[in-house]
């Protein structure tokens, strides 16, 4: 594919969909690769286990670390920040992006995301009361 051997170009988003009019509200761009999600009861967080966390392309570099993750999302802090205008867009696309990649979060007091370490290829997250 295009631009296999340039990882800075590659991107995985999650996506926040209105219940209501099934319209994307708005996206957040993280590290890694993202599988199952689950959300709290009060819709103020979500939770997605992560896979391929070195974001490589092949088998061999997809199992350098010995640990995925869990990145875990503060909606509020997220639409805060799309209504600040604190966002990008892609393409033609007017759905508002935030930055949720660690790099782009570093202080826990004002971060979007969270990453959790956990065991290697998680597939599935679970929230309960």
């Amino acid at each position: 594919g295009r631009d296999l051997d340039d990882p800075s170009k590659w991107g995985c988003l999650f996506t926040c969909v209105d219940a209501a009019t099934m319209e994307v509200r708005w996206q957040c761009r993280v590290d890694g690769n993202m599988d199952l999600v689950a959300t709290s009861y009060d819709g103020k967080l979500a939770a997605s286990n992560q896979y391929n966390t070195e974001n490589a392309a092949d088998l061999a570099g997809m199992m350098v670390a010995e640990r995925d993750a869990c990145v875990f999302f503060d909606v509020a802090r997220v639409e805060q920040r799309v209504k600040d205008g604190k966002f990008t867009t892609i393409g033609a696309s007017k759905v508002p992006v935030v930055d949720g990649r660690k790099a782009a979060n570093p202080d826990p007091k004002t971060s979007v995301t969270c990453y959790v370490p956990v065991a290697k290829n998680p597939h599935g997250v679970n929230a309960s009361p």
